[in-house]
């Protein structure tokens, strides 16, 4: 749902069977960018804000994509990507009329342990992140399907480069 009206109402903003979440407004204004699991795995899915448009999908892939955030200046998105095999932080240029290949992402993180919901500084020049790279994972106490993640919140610079940890916590 979307609010023009500083949350006195909603209007849907897609109408699709499958689960869309975790939207993001580009810094313009004129974009949503969202993750949707229509495709039978979530994909990064683009849609015009004004306008009856259907959505599009952002980035080709078949593998997880979900997270997004914008630099502030619009120039480039950065998500959680299992493309390599494990939950990295990726990042390509913004570009809304095209379709971008997963291929052309660079892996920021590149770490055996997941890495999770990046967010740009609001200068641009660095990506907060949590992530469990320091941590065992172990089986959840409860459901034999999940797995009982502990993280911290870590930096980096907006291009990659050296990881800083910010927390140590015994709790996700």
């Amino acid at each position: 749902h979307l609010s023009r009206d500083n949350g006195k109402s909603f209007t849907p903003f897609t109408n699709h069977e499958s689960l869309d979440y975790d939207a993001r407004i580009s810094p313009d204004g004129k974009w949503v960018v969202f993750t949707s699991e229509r495709l039978g795995h979530p994909n990064l899915f683009i849609k015009h804000i004004e306008g009856d448009t259907l959505p599009r999908l952002l980035v080709k892939s078949q593998s997880m994509q979900d997270q997004v955030d914008f630099s502030p200046d619009g120039k480039w998105i950065v998500f959680a990507s299992t493309h390599e095999g494990n939950a990295d932080i990726y990042r390509l240029p913004f570009a809304p009329s095209d379709t971008l290949d997963i291929s052309e992402a660079q892996n920021l993180t590149n770490n055996p342990g997941g890495d999770f919901r990046p967010k740009y500084s609001n200068d641009g020049s660095r990506i907060a992140f949590s992530s469990d790279r320091d941590h065992d994972t172990k089986p959840h106490q409860f459901f034999p399907f999940a797995m009982q993640r502990t993280g911290d919140i870590f930096t980096m610079p907006a291009e990659g480069g050296k990881v800083i940890r910010l927390t140590n916590s015994d709790y996700w």
